[in-house]
């Protein structure tokens, strides 16, 4: 089943987290390395095992390895029709690293109205092919701004993730 998975708040030193199921007593995850940031923001998991109640949420971290139980919530029961709703999405014109005004653009998809850290981006409208940077940045990071304002603020993305982890120069 999906479920939509989201912390309030997780401490200084959690993270990467496993994700288990009660259905067979938290004994082997059904989901590993869920980064705190995709936790925070909101993570849909659709690996979840069928009829679970509790998810139990562990911090893998050397330095904090706190578990908290998560009650899974039912959403209300409907009677649907046939047709799908579309996603509803926000589109973005962006630059990618260097930063230079040169840079050509690109268009990224998100379900948040601004971009900011925690919020996901994708390569499609229906919001379902993940913008997966491939070390276009310093280090192991892909580096965006806006198109319409490229030297004014750069995000970084974890090489690997369409999560913006934090704000960055782009040097």
């Amino acid at each position: 089943m999906t479920v939509l998975i989201q912390l309030t708040t997780a401490g200084l030193d959690t993270g990467p987290f496993n994700l288990y199921s009660d259905i067979d007593s938290f004994g082997i995850p059904f989901e590993v390395g869920v980064s705190k940031s995709a936790l925070l923001a909101g993570h849909l998991s659709s690996l979840v095992p069928d009829f679970t109640t509790t998810i139990k949420v562990c911090s893998t971290s050397l330095y904090c390895s706190n578990c908290i139980d998560v009650t899974v919530e039912p959403l209300p029961t409907t009677t649907s029709t046939s047709t799908t709703a579309s996603p509803t999405y926000y589109t973005f014109s962006l630059v990618i690293d260097p930063c230079s005004s040169a840079t050509p653009t690109f268009t990224a998809y998100s379900s948040s109205s601004s971009l900011g850290v925690g919020v996901s981006i994708w390569q499609d409208t229906a919001l379902t092919v993940p913008y997966n940077c491939s070390a276009g940045g310093p280090g192991n990071f892909c580096f965006i701004g806006l198109a319409s304002n490229p030297l004014g603020g750069y995000w970084s993305i974890p090489d690997g993730t369409n999560v913006i982890d934090s704000t960055g120069s782009c040097s």
